[in-house]
Parts: C-alpha cells; sequence; structure tokens
C-alpha cells in the first residue's frame, strides 16, 4: 500500500512468525518497566494471544486484548 512505503523495512518484516517486534519488546524492555507500569501495542489480526503468551512469559500480568470498532483483537496490553 502507498501509505506503507515510507515505513522502514524492520516495520513492516516481523520474520516468519509475524512476531519478532513483539518479542524483542518482551525480552529487552518488559524488564525495565516499574512495578505497575504497562505496556500496550497494536497487533495484527491472529497476533493478540501470541503476543500476550510473550508478555506473560516475562512475568507480565493482568494481560488484556481489546478489540478494535470491526471487532479485531488489535490491541494488547500487560502490566507489571
Amino acid at each position: 500500500q502507498r501509505e506503507v512505503q515510507r515505513e522502514p523495512a524492520m516495520a513492516l518484516d516481523g520474520s516468519a512468525d509475524g512476531l519478532l517486534f513483539y518479542r524483542t519488546i518482551a525480552e529487552h524492555w518488559c524488564e525495565k518497566l516499574s512495578q505497575n507500569g504497562f505496556v500496550a501495542v497494536e497487533v495484527g489480526i491472529g497476533q493478540a494471544e501470541d503476543v500476550a503468551a510473550l508478555f506473560a512469559a516475562q512475568g507480565l500480568e493482568n494481560t488484556g486484548i481489546f478489540t478494535d470498532l470491526g471487532g479485531v483483537p488489535r490491541v494488547v496490553l500487560a502490566r507489571k
């Protein structure tokens, strides 16, 4: 699409499973959250459960998955 042609390649290529960006956040950034801090990310169709699991594996809790106006799970939120 025309609007994504200005995006860096790494923003459009999430590796074979599409989760590279979220895996990096989970592995390198979740540990830096303060107590009761949270992370919220927008995800692609079919990725919400996998992203929530990545955050849970890093010890985050209270994971919430929120849908967009079309009913698609679109945002994953987790708290330390």
